[in-house]
């Protein structure tokens, strides 16, 4: 039960970091010109996002109440989903390093400026977005 609280309180204390450079990052975008396209999702996902984690961790609260002891040498299935976590964030923070002050959760273009093609954009059109699904499955 310890062991989702406290990972439930890196996961919402990460997420509170990254909304404070996101914040910070749509000023700067505004300000130098940049435009929301119609039909961002950004309001679902702002309230679906942490609410998803909000369960996951309920639902950890919920198992740990009601598990047995595993069994010595059993697998220890929580450390895959760690793993996939800990892999999206990383593809998450080396999308958001590629992006610079570009990045935000919101969909912001500044018109006139090129596509980023460096780091996991050479490979992967929205890498941002296969790193929140990773988060969520590996949470």
């Amino acid at each position: 039960m310890t062991r989702t609280l406290f990972l439930g309180a890196i996961v919402f204390g990460l997420m509170l970091s990254e909304a404070r450079v996101s914040r910070r990052h749509e000023r700067q975008l505004l300000a130098r010109g940049a435009v929301q396209p119609p039909g961002d999702a950004y309001r679902t996902m702002a309230v679906l996002y942490p609410l998803c984690f909000a369960a996951l961790v309920g639902e950890g609260l919920w198992w740990a109440s009601r598990a047995t002891p595993a069994a010595p040498g059993g697998p220890a299935w929580w450390v895959s989903g760690l793993l996939l976590f800990l892999a999206s964030k990383w593809l998450k923070y080396w999308a958001i390093g590629s992006l610079g002050d570009r990045w935000s959760f919101k969909v912001i273009v500044e018109p006139g400026r090129p596509l980023v093609h460096t780091g996991p954009y050479r490979y992967l059109r929205h890498p941002n977005y296969v790193a929140v699904v990773g988060e969520l499955v590996g949470a």
